[in-house]
């Protein structure tokens, strides 16, 4: 198996560990009853199912999109807790104390990802990495 090959499965572990986070999800919310399926769990199923089918036609724009659904997934836009549920995690010094509404799950697994898949982000600032991402392929002379 190529460098290439490895780079690219590799891509997919934390898309595999999202997946069966809203697996546990679904099963709880309808299966279990352990809670109510709210407006941020729909968020959350509808934008993976988004993130898987761009991965499978692009591999490229799918890491950049699962990069986004993660810090999406951080700053609490969709959410596999609980709809009645949040997380939120802070920092603290004394009496001075911040509390970020944010999901520390995602922003674990979104420095995971970065590591795994940061070849895919290489000049992400620049304009003309935005330019050839979304560039239609030149077509095969006849």
């Amino acid at each position: 198996m190529n460098k290439e090959k490895i780079r690219t499965i590799v891509d997919y572990i934390p898309l595999i560990i999202i997946i069966c986070y809203a697996l546990v999800m679904l099963y709880n919310a309808f299966i279990g009853g352990g809670h109510e399926f709210g407006i941020k769990n729909a968020n959350a199923i509808v934008l993976l199912i988004a993130t898987i089918v761009i991965l499978r036609k692009d591999h490229k724009k799918g890491v950049l999109a699962l990069g986004l659904y993660m810090i999406l997934g951080f700053w609490r836009v969709h959410s596999f807790y609980p709809s009645n549920q949040s997380v939120s995690f802070g920092l603290g010094l004394g009496a001075l104390s911040l509390k970020l509404p944010a999901n520390p799950f995602y922003l674990l697994l979104f420095i995971f990802h970065f590591i795994v898949s940061h070849h895919w982000y290489y000049g992400v600032l620049s304009k003309k990495y935005w330019t050839e991402l979304f560039q239609k392929p030149a077509s095969p002379a006849e």
